[in-house]
């Protein structure tokens, strides 16, 4: 019959007011650590994601229709003057339809129309953020009345992934060390590690759904930062125990 020994350790994080409680098998012959390995790793964004919409109504649907494509053709040459290649610039989401007059009760009368709202968007990437504050000014100037949504992130997310992951395996073997020297046992060779899901990634958004009207200053923006956290499954061979004191 194997002999398990177990051992719970209880954290008291100072000032967090957290207690981790751990449950760390062992035995006397072939036995194992399982344990489980997290990190988090933090980078400043270098790129954002706007989406810009243009909104325009008139009596006419000739005229809606064509301020509508003015205004988003007027906003796509901001872009461009700011650096924004074609293959970052994607227009999306045309709508067009029908101003119905209002009922003296509220609602609508759909017997008659008093005119007609054209929409359309631009989404856009903008990977200097230096520029993203005049960008959106001059956006908005250029016609432009809303802007529904602003997100950043990194152009290239790898490596913060990939040091998430190498942080979470280091904790791993940090905490199976921890356990085994608190059972008088020797950490062993490496038996399993298992990453659990992909690593996340948590972006800082933020929403700017608002009417706007031209002629602003430069928008203020703050990208503040983006986190990856990542956490593996890891399994340890104790190699070695120490005997009883008599």
């Amino acid at each position: 019959m194997r002999n398990l020994g177990y051992t719970i350790i209880t954290v008291l994080a100072l000032g967090l007011g957290y207690t981790l409680a751990l449950l760390a098998p062992l035995t006397t012959d072939n036995g194992t650590i399982h344990v489980t390995g997290e990190a988090e790793v933090k980078r400043v964004p270098d790129m954002a994601t706007v989406s810009i919409r243009v909104e325009q109504t008139a009596v006419s649907s000739t005229e809606a229709l064509d301020g509508a494509t003015a205004a988003t053709a007027a906003v796509i040459a901001v872009l461009h003057e700011a650096g924004v290649e074609d293959g970052d610039i994607n227009t999306t989401g045309l709508q067009f339809y029908p101003v119905y007059a209002r009922l003296l009760m509220g609602g609508q009368d759909t017997s008659r129309i008093e005119g007609y709202t054209a929409t359309n968007g631009v989404n856009v990437t903008l990977r200097d953020l230096e520029k993203l504050g005049g960008v959106l000014a001059d956006a908005v100037a250029g016609g432009a009345n809303r802007i529904d949504s602003l997100s950043f992130g990194l152009i290239d997310a790898t490596s913060a992934s990939d040091e998430a992951r190498r942080l979470a395996a280091e904790d791993a073997i940090k905490r199976a060390g921890i356990y085994a020297a608190a059972n008088g046992a020797t950490l062993g060779d490496l038996i399993s590690l298992n990453e659990m899901g992909a690593p996340m990634y948590r972006m800082e958004v933020a929403a700017m759904v608002a009417d706007m009207g031209g002629g602003a200053a430069d928008v203020p923006v703050a990208p503040g930062e983006i986190s990856f956290s990542a956490s593996v499954d890891a399994t340890f061979a104790i190699a070695g125990r120490a005997a009883p004191t008599p």
